[in-house]
This record gives structure tokens, C-alpha cells and sequence, in this order.
């Protein structure tokens, strides 16, 4: 790591002006920023260890009780300490000192006017002040050399003592000039590609960070620099300077909102800050949150080795029910009058974030949700919203089948291209899946798994693929055959056997509840064409959310729904206006009807009663079923399997 240059212990007296100005020489920082690695920053610590009230009076030759020494030690260090740099100690004494304390007084010129400036070579958002009027009206009882050139040195050495301080506590924006350091004292090499820019790994300034929200990689005192991730928004190809400034709002934005409903497993968001320039098409846009120290959970699963026992299930079981519960605080707001709903919209191992909580190579630590760049608020629930999803589709091997087949509309004029929060439920259920390979084989497993399951193309495909139906051309996904394949395998495993082990029943909850291709709409879940038959006749499977509204139910959106005195057979129930599908309750238990998929509620609630048998010691775990040995099959031989026969005899998978 890159790492600026440390100068002085900051215990030396200043008795006078040369003499302080020695003291800010040596305790001055260069800032490892990847733009400005040619400028220097006072930390605010060496600010206030060098500009004591006793120092100022000496320097001065004043008493400390003095009025101009209490203005400058309370709102007037800065003013102080760069006039006393921008000066050459010829023209400098204490009578100027005390001349230049007295006219910051007299002019209440203060610190927080800072910056002062001339004109706006700085950028818009930079403070307009009166320093030229300043110094043409105090420039004789200040300075004796060439007025400009004061000017001038004053203007370029400010920006030293005014690198910002991020707060987690202020969730507005920060306006930093561009020619302001940023307090980054080091900087590591590895840099990391997110959604809409890239991320940087630097230490920030101790002094120059007030976090109170983080958990993780606190600093031992208050001003060890503490490690942060910064991401820089960047345009995409073509992209408009508009479009970064939204991106980098909106996701600002969806972290303060999100963060607020679950701190322990979302990323802790720190600061937004943008660099400002004259022009505003170039300013530069970025975010700054607690750096995962362990990097993604692909790296826990390609560095920690998995084990049996049931000690490490249960820690596993614990994260995933973290996560899954983040998801569900997001997906619905419990309180506050707050309505808003959130969507990842990109939920991947890449983007579940691991925090090691010990040194120890095999500890799993904490895992959080980040990058949500593109994750999307509404108000409205899917059911009722009329227009298209604004956001773009996730990473393709995590998304549902929906980004392709669309959601039928539930009324008329209501659009099918919409993603629902059941996008983020079948993401988990590809991830979960991943995790079950990986405790069962470890990582060479989990990579001959996505080896397998994504195909002879050697591209990344989906967990899903679409095939034609017969009632024409229209086509209907169902899970991924060789998906199917890998889960009826795992299934056979001793330590995965349903009922009879944790993962076992993890593994059924992912195949009979989360990778299912049925999403209901509640107020639309199934559109029936009757020209193509009855419901009977078309079978309970969820193909039916694949097929438009035909003519023939008059264009009205159809729901399935239990009758309990049928025997559970589905009937149909029809909603004709937008207004009516807006009184259905957004988390109504529709998760009871066959072969949907789960909400977050009802997936968080099924981890639950897993965790609770782990817990009660309910499952299997002993020596034979622990210590056996990972079923594993050749590529070749699973290439050469049939998915198809496997699929029908054991019923898996199936929409």
C-alpha cells in the first residue's frame, strides 16, 4: 500500500511565526488520492496541536486573554495558519500577525468561509467570498510585499488546510473543490469494477472521518486512518453527464434509506462526495463506504475451507438468515409511515460483501449487501404499477426467468416489462444453491457446479432456460435441466438428505420455493387465454404467468386464489381496475398456493425453522454422515447424463 509521508510527532512549542510555520512543513500529509497525489493536507489534528491558544500568543507577542487571540483560536485557526504559510518570514512579523488577527476580526472573516476566493476557476460550489475586497482594504497592515503575488499565494496554499472530514452522521452531499486534497494517507493497488464505476481501496485520515456506523475495522483510536472503499462513478459508452449525476444521487439515496432498515447486513454506507470544476460536465462523482476486508463471498468460498460439523452450519445458516432478513426489511417497511419498498436488482456472490471478524483463515465472518446501484424504491407494489421498470436488468447468470418472459399485465395499459422483489428471491435461491455445492464439495465443487450449469457454450448462462409450449411460438422458461440434474445429485448426498439434515432441507426449500418459475401477481398472477382451453385443461402450473390476455376473458386480468370447500382447487378470480388491485395486501400469504415462489417473508421464516431444528439439535451429524465423502461426477459423464428422464422421474423443477 502506497502510504504519505509521516513527518513529526506535532509535541513542538511555537514561539514564532517561522517557527510554526516549520511545525506545518513537517507535520503536513501527502494525499495518496489517485487524482491529486501531488498535493498535501493539515490534518485537523495537527491543526489543533499546532495552533494552541498559548502558541497563537506567542507568535504574536499578545496576551492569551486578548480579544483577536480568542477570535483566532475559536473561529480563525485556518485564516491563521495559511497566512502565516503564504508568507516568506522577511515579511512577516508579530506586528503583521497582529494586524492580520485584528482586520479577520474587525471583517468577522472566519474559517467557515473558506474557501476564499477571487473568482470561479474553483467550480460553482465553492464559496464566493470577499477576499479581494478584504485584502485591497487591509493589504498595507498585512503585507509589505507585492499585493497580487499575496493574493495569488494565499489562493494556492489555502486548499492545504481544507481537505474535507466525511461523517456518516450527515447524509447530505459533499462539495470538495477540485484542488482540495482529499485526506487519503494510503492507497492499495487492487481496484474492483461495480455497477456504473470502479472501486478503490484507501485509509483515510483518522481526523478526517467521523463514522459511528460502522461495526467492522473500527480503529483502535481516534485518529488511526481507517480503511475505506471509494467508488467512482464513471459514464458508460455514450452516457450523458446527467445520467452519472442521477446514478450517483439515486444510489446515495437507496444506501441511507436502505442502511436505515438493517445496519448489521448491509454495507455501511459512509459519504457522497463529487469534485467540483467551472464546468460542470467534467465534475466527478463518488461514494465511500467500510471497506470489506475479506473482499466477496467468492473469495470465502475460494479461501475458507467448509466443514461438517454442525457448529459451522449453524454459522452458516446464520448469514444466510441475516441476509435473507436485510432482504425482507427492504422488500416491505415495517413502520414509520414509510411505504417505499426497495429491490436489489442485483444480488450475486460478487456483490455480498465478507467482513472477517478474526484473523483466522476459516472464520466466515460477516456477510453484507452491496452495490446497489441499481436498486430501485417504489411506493407502488408490482401489481398496480403501470409503466416499465426504469432500471436495467441485473447480472444475467442471477437473473429470474421474468427478465426474459416479462409479467403479464394485471388491467389494461398496464405494462409486463416490471421487475418484482421475487427478482431478488430467485437471485438468493441461485446463490443458495452455490452455497449447498460448496459446503458439500468445497470449491473445486462449486466450480466444476458452475463449470456444469452454465453450459457447453463456456459463457455464463442462467439458472433457467425458456422452451417453446405448445400452443404456438410462446415460450415458457422452467429451471435450468442441468440445474435439475445438480439438485437431484446433491440430494443423494449423505450429509443433503431431505428431512434428515440441515442442508438437506435447505436444498428442498431452494427447489420447491425459490427456484420456481411461477411468480403470481396477486392482483394478475395468472392471465388465462381462454381460447386455449380451461384452467383444468391447461394444467396448475405456472406457465399460466407466460401467456398473454386473450380476447376472449375481454382483456380482464385473472388471479388464481384458494377455495378451501374445492378441495384446493384453483378457481379464477378476475380484477378489472387498477384501483381494485391496489387493496391487496402486499405481503398476502400467496406464497400457499403450489408451485409459486416464496416472498422474503415466507423464505426468511422457512430459514428460520431450519435454524431453530439446528439449533434443537433435531438433525443428523454424525461421524458416517459427516466425514463422507463428497459425491462428485465427471463433466464428461454428467454431460452424457439425460436431463430430461431425470426430470421426469423425480418431478423436480417443473413448471
Amino acid at each position: 500500500m502506497v502510504s504519505s509521508d509521516t513527518e513529526s510527532d506535532g509535541s513542538e512549542h511555537t514561539t514564532e511565526p517561522n517557527t510554526i510555520e516549520r511545525a506545518i512543513s513537517k507535520e503536513k500529509k501527502r494525499s495518496q488520492f489517485h487524482k491529486t497525489e501531488s498535493g498535501f493536507f493539515l490534518p485537523n489534528d495537527a491543526i489543533n496541536r499546532i495552533l494552541t491558544k498559548e502558541a497563537i500568543a506567542q507568535a504574536t507577542a499578545m496576551k492569551e486573554t486578548d480579544a483577536s487571540v480568542n477570535y483566532t483560536f475559536k473561529f480563525a485557526k485556518r485564516l491563521f495558519a495559511i497566512v502565516v504559510y503564504s508568507v516568506s518570514y522577511n515579511d512577516l512579523g508579530r506586528s503583521i500577525l497582529q494586524n492580520a488577527m485584528e482586520s479577520f476580526k474587525k471583517a468577522n472573516i472566519n474559517d467557515h468561509m473558506l474557501p476564499l476566493i477571487r473568482d470561479e476557476t474553483v467550480g460553482a460550489s465553492a464559496r464566493d467570498s470577499s477576499l479581494k475586497y478584504f485584502f485591497k482594504k487591509y493589504k498595507k497592515r498585512i503585507w509589505k510585499s507585492n499585493m497580487e503575488q499575496a493574493l495569488d499565494t494565499f489562493e494556492e496554499r489555502q486548499w492545504m488546510f481544507l481537505a474535507p472530514t466525511f461523517s456518516s452522521d450527515v447524509k447530505s452531499t459533499i462539495d470538495v473543490p477540485w484542488c482540495a486534497p482529499l485526506p487519503f494517507v494510503s492507497r492499495a493497488p487492487s481496484i474492483a469494477e461495480g455497477s456504473f464505476g470502479w472501486v478503490y481501496h484507501y485509509d483515510v485520515h483518522g481526523a478526517h472521518i467521523d463514522d459511528i456506523g460502522s461495526q467492522h475495522s473500527q480503529p483502535s483510536s481516534k485518529y488511526t486512518p481507517r480503511t475505506v472503499a471509494v467508488k467512482e462513478f464513471r459514464k458508460r459508452n455514450g452516457g450523458k453527464v446527467s445520467e452519472l449525476r442521477k446514478a450517483w444521487e439515486a444510489e446515495a439515496e437507496n444506501l441511507v434509506n436502505v442502511e436505515e432498515r438493517d445496519s448489521s447486513h448491509i454495507v455501511h454506507f459512509i459519504a457522497a462526495f463529487r469534485r467540483c470544476y467551472a464546468d460542470e460536465q467534467i465534475n466527478e462523482y463518488y461514494l465511500m463506504f467500510e471497506w470489506a476486508d475479506g473482499g466477496s463471498l467468492r473469495q470465502l468460498w475460494e479461501v475458507v475451507k467448509p466443514r461438517p460439523d454442525v457448529t459451522f452450519v449453524r454459522t452458516v445458516f446464520d448469514q444466510l438468515i441475516g441476509i435473507t432478513r436485510a432482504i425482507r426489511k427492504c422488500h416491505y417497511r415495517d413502520s414509520d409511515g414509510d411505504s417505499t419498498h426497495y429491490r436489489h436488482g442485483d444480488l450475486k456472490p460478487e456483490n455480498i460483501l465478507w467482513f472477517r471478524t478474526s484473523n483466522d483463515i476459516n472464520d466466515i465472518g460477516t456477510l453484507k449487501i452491496g452495490d446497489w446501484g441499481i436498486a430501485k424504491g417504489h411506493t407502488l407494489d408490482t401489481t398496480i404499477r403501470v409503466n416499465n421498470t426504469s432500471t436495467r436488468f441485473g447480472t444475467q447468470r442471477y437473473e429470474p426467468p421474468e427478465s426474459e418472459t416479462g409479467l403479464v399485465a394485471g388491467f389494461e395499459g398496464q405494462s409486463e416489462k416490471r421487475i418484482s422483489r421475487l427478482y431478488d428471491i430467485w437471485a438468493m435461491g441461485c446463490i443458495i444453491l452455490e452455497f449447498l455445492s460448496w459446503m458439500l464439495n468445497g470449491y473445486e465443487g462449486l466450480s466444476r457446479f458452475n463449470q456444469y450449469t452454465s453450459g457447453s457454450t463456456g459463457r455464463e448462462e442462467p439458472f433457467y432456460e425458456l422452451e417453446i409450449t405448445k400452443l404456438g411460438d410462446r415460450k415458457k422458461a422452467v429451471v435450468h435441466r442441468r440445474v435439475v440434474e445438480e439438485m437431484n445429485r446433491m440430494a443423494k448426498h449423505p450429509r443433503c438428505l431431505v428431512n434428515k439434515t440441515a442442508l438437506g432441507d435447505l436444498l428442498q426449500l431452494v427447489r420447491d420455493h425459490i427456484l420456481v418459475v411461477g411468480v403470481p401477481n396477486r392482483t394478475a398472477s395468472v392471465n388465462h387465454n381462454f381460447e386455449h382451453g380451461t384452467p383444468e385443461q391447461c394444467g396448475t402450473s405456472p406457465i399460466w404467468n407466460n401467456i398473454h390476455v386473450g380476447p376472449g376473458n375481454g382483456g380482464r386480468s385473472t388471479q388464481i386464489v384458494h377455495d378451501r370447500s374445492h378441495n384446493d382447487t384453483p378457481m379464477i378470480a378476475v380484477r378489472d381496475t387498477m384501483e381494485e388491485a391496489a387493496k391487496v395486501d402486499p405481503e398476502s400469504d400467496y406464497d400457499e398456493l403450489p408451485q409459486y415462489r416464496y416472498q422474503a417473508k415466507k423464505f426468511l421464516e422457512a430459514l428460520e425453522t431450519i435454524k431453530l431444528k439446528l439449533d434443537n439439535d433435531v438433525y443428523q451429524f454424525e461421524d458416517a454422515i459427516s466425514g463422507a465423502s463428497p459425491i462428485t461426477v465427471p463433466i464428461e459423464e454428467q454431460a452424457m447424463s439425460s436431463a430430461v428422464s431425470k426430470i421426469e422421474s423425480l418431478n423436480i423443477g417443473r413448471v
